[in-house]
């Protein structure tokens, strides 16, 4: 199976996490998009009493849509995180971020433990990125397929000795 690398901040990984969070919730009959709605209402020109209103009007709406899509669930019943293979998938992916981020951040909450075992796709591995930058050798870079004399630079963003992130001056 081919594997990815993915480069984002603190921030955008946050955003992925908390996007990732609401669907698998979603998928397991806990309907409320809490974050996506969250951030629809916060990011309009309404007011505080407007947002509410319209908050419990989505709560609403997604009631009647978990009966649709979950007619054998009651009102407070959720599926378990690892129900089906799509539910276990993407909590296992928005959990192990979480986790990465609350041990990089020295968070001690749920997060704090990893993720449990689920879905069927795998390990997820989310780790943090180190950059270093580089400094030219000798006052000038030998080429631009060099770095700092160590040998040819077999991809133009990672040392090939210690195979850091490459920012060139």
């Amino acid at each position: 199976m081919k594997k990815y690398t993915i480069e984002l901040s603190e921030d955008q990984l946050r955003l992925v996490a908390n996007c990732l969070e609401d669907v698998s919730r979603f998928a397991a009959g806990q309907c409320e998009l809490r974050y996506t709605v969250e951030m629809m209402l916060h990011n309009s020109d309404i007011t505080f009493d407007e947002s509410i209103k319209r908050r419990d009007e989505v709560d609403l709406l997604m009631k009647q849509i978990k009966r649709t899509l979950l007619p054998e669930l009651s009102e407070n019943a959720s599926l378990s995180y690892n129900t089906t293979p799509f539910i276990g998938n993407v909590y296992q992916i928005y959990r192990t971020i979480l986790h990465r981020l609350a041990v990089d951040n020295n968070w001690n909450n749920v997060y704090s433990s990893p993720a449990l075992p689920s879905g069927d796709m795998g390990e997820v591995v989310v780790s943090e990125l180190k950059t270093t930058t580089l400094k030219k050798c000798d006052e000038e870079w030998i080429d631009e397929t060099a770095c700092c004399r160590v040998g040819p630079i077999t991809s133009e963003n990672y040392c090939p000795q210690c195979g850091s992130k490459i920012i060139r001056e």
